[in-house]
Parts: structure tokens; sequence; C-alpha cells
């Protein structure tokens, strides 16, 4: 299984999301300055993988995720951002993420991330930009493109504090043994993002996932 899902990813190159975005990492105490806040400002759009919040700072686009519940947006964001001032205003760089679900990538307004995170962890998000549509790749795939072979359960947990749904795609990672594996907002939506991108007709739920439809 290792093997075929290698091959699968060194085979397909059409849609890479590395090359529809541009990156910057946070500066030292970018993130966490309480005598100068960053300002982070936030909408909530619906897509076509359900309801979301799009944030960014000046830089770029620094979250995306489902509305978890029993938080207010402002709270979710707080959490991730606590020392930033935390603003409702909808901007431009917000409307650029949902370019992403267009068919044709080409001539793509490139997307700015802001990437708030360790130096490790920034790594290896950056290595799931790497990841084509349409395809998977499993934890120890990743740990050796970043130079840590050894390293997979820390690779896991950098993954599953990815901050940028979906333009990050993290859920196209799996186990080496083709099981799912985990993910932030749950199986049930891991599945449904991995259905909208296989090739199989018949759409897989978590009981009857088969990686063999990528």
């Amino acid at each position: 299984m290792e093997g075929l899902l290698k091959n699968q990813i060194q085979s397909k190159n059409e849609k890479i999301h590395s090359n529809i975005v541009t990156v910057k990492h946070q500066e030292s105490k970018e993130f966490n300055s309480k005598k100068n806040p960053p300002l982070i400002s936030f909408s909530i759009h619906s897509s076509k993988i359900g309801k979301l919040i799009i944030a960014s700072t000046s830089k770029g686009i620094c979250y995306v995720g489902y509305l978890e519940k029993g938080l207010t947006s402002v709270q979710q964001l707080q959490m991730r951002f606590p020392f930033s001032k935390i603003k409702n205003k909808k901007n431009k760089i917000h409307l650029l993420f949902k370019e992403v679900f267009k068919k044709d990538w080409n001539d793509m307004t490139k997307i700015p991330l802001h990437l708030k995170g360790t130096e490790f962890q920034c790594k290896v998000w950056e290595a799931l930009l790497e990841i084509p549509y349409g395809t998977i790749t499993t934890y120890s795939n990743i740990a050796e493109k970043v130079g840590r072979p050894k390293a997979q359960r820390a690779v896991g947990t950098a993954i599953g504090k990815n901050p940028i749904l979906f333009l990050i795609p993290c859920h196209r990672v799996v186990a080496a043994n083709g099981k799912l594996g985990g993910f932030y907002w749950g199986i049930d939506k891991k599945v449904m993002l991995l259905n909208r991108e296989c090739n199989g007709k018949k759409k897989m739920g978590a009981k009857n996932w088969d990686p063999t439809f990528f």
C-alpha cells in the first residue's frame, strides 16, 4: 500500500496547491505581542465543502476552518491567536480562497498564506501543499519529505494543527495501511472531502473507505 500511494503522488501533477499560493511565516513576535497585537479580520462563507470561517492578517490568510460547536467565531479565533485583535470584516483575500474550488486553476491569482507555527510545523504544512488534488499520501511519506523519516508521530501532530483547511490539504494524508488516520474536524468530514476528489463513482463512508479509488 505504501508503495502504491508513493507512486500515485509522483504520477499526478495537475493541481498542486503550492502552485496557487504564496507562503509567509510569522516573524518572532508577530502573533505574540501584547503591546502591538496584530489585527486579524474574519468573515463567514458558504462554500462547496460547508460553512467556513476565513481569517487573515495584512499578509495573508492565517486560518480557515469549520464553525466549532459551543464557540463564537471570535472565541474560536482567539484560541488560535490569543494576543490578536479579532475583527469581523470581509476582505478581498477571503474571497480569493473560494477560487480553489474552480475546475480550472490556470491563471488563478495566487492566494497569500500567513502561517503561525513552529519551524517544524510550517515545514510539514508546506509539504502538504505538494500533494496533488485527487491523490493521497501517507504520514510516513510526509515524514520522509521533511527529512524526519522516524518522526511520523510528530508529523501527525503537526498535521493535526494545520490552520488552513483544504487549501493546505491535510485531508489527503492517510495511514500506511490505507486506513483513514485522524482528522481535526472529524472522520466524517475527512471522508466527505476525499469523496469530492476520488475516482470512484460510489461515495464512501468511514466504514467502507477504499484507498484504491485514488
